[in-house]
């Protein structure tokens, strides 16, 4: 795992005085993750799940999703909600575009797989050592909007929707 930028910012408006955001780019080669994913013991996704999972979405499908999303915090792209809410005619047939070219192939865009690891203070904590900042992962908001169209729209699996729905709304808190 290669480090790209490393940078320390004050977040107005909020009680977090302070956060580091780290840009993290992970090399090609999965085998070790492989490994370690199939060593956890899981329910495995059955054909019907996983075409579930994968049916594709309608624009009219995403442009619902976004008008019901609120506020969130961008990803490594600086692209939050709302100025895809203002631009959407213009980006919105691309997005879709470009998540069916993923679904085409297999295979998430850089932009998709993109994440910052944020350090957020804990209250009242030393901010000084690393056991009192706690991370926070976000992605790039096209992926967040896709992510929920699949679970507000297409009823995502029970489990995974929980999962994923959760880690939505604790994204979103950090605006």
């Amino acid at each position: 795992m290669e480090i790209l930028q490393t940078t320390k910012m004050t977040s107005p408006g909020t009680n977090t005085s302070s956060m580091i955001n780290y840009t993290i780019i992970h090399p090609g080669d999965n085998t070790h993750i492989d490994e370690f994913l199939e060593s956890i013991e899981t329910e495995k996704i059955t054909e019907e799940d996983n075409r579930n999972l994968t049916k594709p979405i309608t624009l009219n499908e995403l442009t619902m999703t976004l008008r019901s999303s609120s506020r969130t915090t961008p990803g490594p792209d600086s692209i939050g909600n709302q100025v895809y809410k203002i631009c959407w005619d213009l980006v919105g047939k691309h997005i879709l575009e470009a998540w069916n070219y993923s679904l085409l192939t297999g295979c998430l865009s850089e932009s998709q797989r993109s994440l910052m690891i944020c350090l957020l203070e804990k209250k009242g904590k030393d901010r000084r050592l690393i056991n009192n900042l706690r991370p926070i992962t976000l992605s790039n908001c096209d992926l967040k909007l896709i992510t929920k169209t699949y679970i507000v729209v297409h009823a995502l699996l029970p489990p995974f929707r929980a999962t994923i729905y959760f880690t939505l709304q604790a994204q979103s808190r950090f605006k």
